[in-house]
Parts: structure tokens; C-alpha cells; sequence
């Protein structure tokens, strides 16, 4: 999945694809939220366009990726327990 990084003059950022990532994205939202980024996801039309993650933050990057190392690590237990 390939992520577009689009920057606001209110110094939010937009994350973007290409197409319907909900899954990914919720989580991923999820993840910065409980991390204490302020994120907002906006899933758009049901038939046109992709998804938007919106991250109020300094270090976007550093921020998703911290947070997809979260995710890979919850994953990991899980799959141990399953």
C-alpha cells in the first residue's frame, strides 16, 4: 500500500491512497490515537476515490511507523496465542 503525504497550512497532514483501505487505515488510526497523535480518518465516498488518514502532528512518519511496529508486534502475540 502506498501512502501520499499531503501537508496543510493548519500543519495537519493527509495521508492518502489510492483505494479503499478501511481496515488498514481504521487500525492504523486506532494505533496514533492510542499513542496520543491526533488522527481523524475520513473514508470517503463508498465508489470514488481512495482513503484519508488525518494526522496532526511533528514527525508524521517517525508517528505511523511507530505505530505499525505496535501493530506488527500485536500481531505477533496474537498469531503465539491463536
Amino acid at each position: 500500500m502506498e501512502l501520499n503525504i499531503e501537508e496543510k497550512e493548519s500543519g495537519k497532514k493527509i495521508l492518502k491512497t489510492e483505494q479503499k483501505q478501511h481496515t488498514i487505515m481504521s487500525l492504523l488510526r486506532r494505533y496514533l490515537w492510542d499513542s496520543g497523535t491526533n488522527t481523524g480518518y475520513d473514508e470517503g465516498h463508498p465508489y470514488i476515490g481512495g482513503s484519508k488518514l488525518i494526522v496532526e502532528s511533528e514527525d508524521v512518519k517517525k508517528d505511523v511507523k511507530k505505530a505499525c511496529d505496535a501493530i506488527r508486534e500485536d500481531l505477533k502475540d496474537f498469531k503465539a496465542e491463536f
